[in-house]
């Protein structure tokens, strides 16, 4: 069996693939809950603060609740923000040459063939460099590293569908583990 497809790259796919390559990250994961853990707990600290010295009748210690106040913030933002937009301006930099050409890819149970519209050249990609795949309403993702993917359109499917593609990889994947 051979899956034919072909996909033609936008700004969206390297949006949307800059996302799935987190997935599987797991120092993304944990930077992520880090930042975010930080900062929901110095913003619980800050309302604390506030709330035991209005129960009391005390003056705010300002300076405290503005500190607690400035780590909540900068923690969310990291976690929250930066740490994903760091992520899409290297997608940006590494692929921006993608964005409008159009791929073919031709799929069997060695390998995945891709061709570029414009030219002949033909690239290889072994079964066994693949990583993990993704998936999004739209497209189909085939990460070999963190930065090294290859993005499939579900609606490009010639021959055979995007089904029979995770089909195969789980095929592939169940096998690659029983070797192991």
């Amino acid at each position: 069996m051979v899956i034919k497809n072909t996909t033609t790259y936008t700004d969206k796919t390297l949006e949307k693939a800059a996302i799935a390559s987190n997935y599987n990250n797991e120092t993304y994961k944990k930077k992520k809950l880090l930042f975010n853990f930080a900062g929901l707990t110095s913003g619980m600290v800050m309302v604390s603060i506030m709330a035991r010295n209005f129960a009391a009748n005390q003056s705010i210690n300002m300076i405290t609740v503005v500190l607690f106040g400035i780590i909540c913030i900068a923690c969310f933002f990291i976690g929250m923000y930066y740490l994903d937009k760091n992520k899409h301006i290297v997608f940006r930099e590494k692929y921006s040459s993608k964005v409008g050409q159009t791929y073919s890819y031709e799929i069997d149970s060695e390998n995945i063939e891709v061709k570029k519209a414009t030219d002949d050249e033909t690239t290889i990609i072994r079964w066994l460099d693949i990583k993990f795949l993704s998936e999004d309403k739209d497209n189909i993702y085939l990460f070999c590293g963190e930065y090294e993917w290859e993005a499939l359109s579900k609606e490009g499917f010639t021959s055979c569908t995007y089904k029979d593609l995770k089909q195969l990889y789980k095929a592939i994947l169940w096998e690659k583990s029983t070797k192991a």
